[in-house]
C-alpha cells in the first residue's frame, strides 16, 4: 500500500497534490507503535492525514463527548477500540502519516459540534491524503473482525451504504481492504492485488471536478448527468438511519452547485427543473419520504 501511494504521489499528475491542507477541527495522532495515541484539536493548522470510512453493525462506537473530550486528548487506550479503529491506526502509521480522522472519536457528539463538523464534512474527505476503506469490516472490540476480515453475509457491506457515497466520491485516493485482499483507487488508476494488471480510472475524472478548488476542476464536465449518476446511484444504497434526509449527499449538491452556479432545490436544480422532473423508479413504490414534494425523486423510497 506504500508503495502504490508513493507512485501516486511521484508519477500522477492527475493527482497532484501531496501538500499539507487544513485539517480537520480534530484528529487522531497516531504517533509511532511505542507512542500514545491521543486526539488534538488542530486549530486552524495543516497537515496530511488520512480519513477512515467504515460501518459499525449493531454496536455503539467509542464516542468523545464534552465530558471525555479532555481524557481523549490526554490519551486514548488503543486496546479498548474496536479492530477496525487499531488496524486504521496501524495502516496510517505505515503509510508515514501523523494524523487520522475518524468520525466517532473526532466529532464530540452534541447537536452543536455535530451540525459545525457535518457541514464541514466535504472538506474533510477531499483534502485527506487517502481514504481508508473498511469495506468488508463490522466493528467489534475483540481480533475476529478488522480492516481484512469479513463474517459471512457482509461482503462488501461498506458499499451498500447510502452514508459513504460522498465520501467515496470526494477522497482523492481510496485504499480498499476487502475480505480477501487490498484494492487502489486514484484519479488515474484502479488496482488490487490479485492482478498486476493496472487499469485506468474510468470514473474518477468525473469526481474530480467536484472535489477540488474551480480553477482545478476540469472544465468538460456535464452537470447535469454527472447529478443524475449522483442521485441514481444514491437510490440504489441503503440509506439507514438517514431514510428521510438527503444530508449524506449535501456536501456533493454544494459543490455541484457551486460549480454549475445552480440552485439546489429538494434533490433537483432550479434551472434544470424540466430536465430534472424526467425521473421515475425502477419498481412501483408503495411508501414516499413525506419530506420531500413528490415531483422530486428524493420523494421516493425506491430505485430511480
Amino acid at each position: 500500500a506504500r508503495a502504490w501511494l508513493n507512485d501516486c504521489i511521484t508519477t500522477h499528475p492527475e493527482c497532484r497534490s501531496n501538500t499539507s491542507r487544513k485539517l480537520p477541527t480534530r484528529v487522531i495522532n497516531v504517533g509511532t507503535s511505542n507512542s500514545e495515541v491521543r486526539l488534538v484539536e488542530t486549530n486552524g493548522s495543516e497537515g496530511r492525514y488520512a480519513t477512515l470510512s467504515h460501518y459499525c453493525g449493531k454496536i455503539h462506537p467509542p464516542l468523545t463527548e464534552n465530558e471525555t473530550l479532555e481524557d481523549r486528548k490526554q490519551g486514548i487506550p488503543v486496546e479498548d477500540l474496536p479492530k477496525t479503529y487499531r488496524d486504521a491506526i496501524m495502516v496510517t502509521r505505515g503509510l508515514k502519516l501523523r494524523y487520522l480522522w475518524i468520525e466517532s472519536l473526532c466529532i464530540i457528539q452534541d447537536a452543536r459540534d455535530y451540525i459545525k463538523e457535518m457541514a464541514a464534512m466535504q472538506d474533510i474527505f477531499a483534502n485527506a491524503v487517502i481514504n481508508i476503506s473498511a469495506d468488508d469490516s463490522l466493528d467489534t472490540i475483540d481480533d475476529s473482525c478488522g480492516l481484512s476480515h469479513t463474517k459471512d453475509g457482509h461482503q462488501h457491506i461498506l458499499r451498500t451504504r447510502a452514508s459513504v457515497l460522498q465520501e467515496r466520491m470526494l477522497s482523492r485516493r481510496i485504499l480498499h481492504f476487502s475480505a480477501y485482499e487490498l484494492a487502489w483507487e486514484c484519479d488515474t488508476n484502479v488496482r488490487c492485488e490479485c492482478s498486476s494488471h493496472i487499469r485506468p480510472a474510468s470514473q474518477r475524472p468525473m469526481r474530480k471536478c467536484i472535489r477540488e478548488q474551480n480553477s482545478d476542476a476540469p472544465t468538460n464536465i456535464n452537470y447535469n448527468n454527472l447529478w443524475s449518476d449522483i442521485c441514481s446511484t444514491y437510490s440504489k444504497l441503503n440509506l439507514g438511519r438517514d431514510f428521510t434526509t438527503l444530508n449524506t449527499i449535501a456536501g456533493l449538491a454544494f459543490r455541484v452547485g457551486e460549480r454549475s452556479s445552480k440552485t439546489y432545490v429538494a434533490g433537483l436544480w432550479k434551472e434544470d427543473l424540466p430536465c430534472g422532473l424526467l425521473w421515475r423508479t425502477a419498481a412501483t413504490v408503495k411508501r414516499r419520504r413525506v419530506d420531500f414534494p413528490t415531483w422530486s425523486w428524493a420523494s421516493s423510497t425506491g430505485k430511480v
